[in-house]
């Protein structure tokens, strides 16, 4: 997942809502630019008594947008998750390009997990996959 703490008020609702409903061992690596944004959103999760244990900061060190989320979807290949990236095309600087860097960061910091820079464009929320294809 990830957090911009600017997004605070229209999501912690929300992260409330899946942090309760998580199973016991469920990890959760929370993407966010600086560290201090997930050091708040911890702090208010606790204030309303959510379990954070299973919570792991991925700092950035840059700006991300609301849409880290979407530079990204996943598959499984000979057994391996595989966190599938589109062809980096913004060739620009700033949050939205920073934003490409997230899933490759994610890869590195969790063993047995691999990225893939697949060759077409693609926002997360518009791939779909079924048993067979």
């Amino acid at each position: 997942m990830h957090y911009r703490r600017d997004f605070h008020d229209q999501c912690f609702e929300t992260f409330v809502d899946l942090l309760n409903a998580l199973e016991g061992d469920t990890e959760l690596r929370m993407a966010v630019g600086r560290r201090e944004e997930f050091d708040f959103l911890v702090q208010e999760l606790k204030r309303d008594g959510v379990p954070c244990d299973r919570m792991v900061p991925l700092t950035m060190h840059m700006p991300i947008t609301p849409w880290a989320k979407d530079r990204f979807g996943t598959f499984v290949r000979d057994g391996v998750p595989v966190l599938a990236v589109p062809p980096k095309s913004y060739g620009g600087i700033g949050p939205r390009e920073n934003d490409h860097r997230v899933p490759r960061l994610l890869a590195t910091t969790r063993p047995g997990i691999e990225h893939a820079t697949l060759p077409f464009m693609f926002d997360g929320g518009d791939l779909l996959a079924d048993d067979n294809t």
